[in-house]
């Protein structure tokens, strides 16, 4: 297996048991990541098991709350009045 691997995060870009390293590499390149941001390497199955079952988890932003937009509107609103 070949993963492709974010190194800040841990987080698989992209894998595949059905390449080689360049391929994977140029994958990880068109996602819009830098050579200098991804590991490129060669795993074993338990490896890979490994590293899936440590993905990092959402790293999606979270949006404010109503209630933290509310508060935020109304501190600012007491600065200008």
């Amino acid at each position: 297996m070949i993963v492709a691997i974010e190194k800040t995060t841990n987080r698989i870009i992209v894998s595949s048991s059905f390449s080689d390293i360049e391929t994977e590499l140029q994958n990880a390149l068109n996602c819009g990541f830098t050579s200098e941001e991804i590991e490129v390497k060669e795993v074993t199955d338990e490896e890979y098991q490994f590293i899936l079952e440590n993905q990092p988890t959402d790293m999606t932003p979270q949006q404010p709350s109503l209630e933290e937009r509310l508060s935020a509107l109304e501190t600012l609103m007491m600065g200008v009045i």
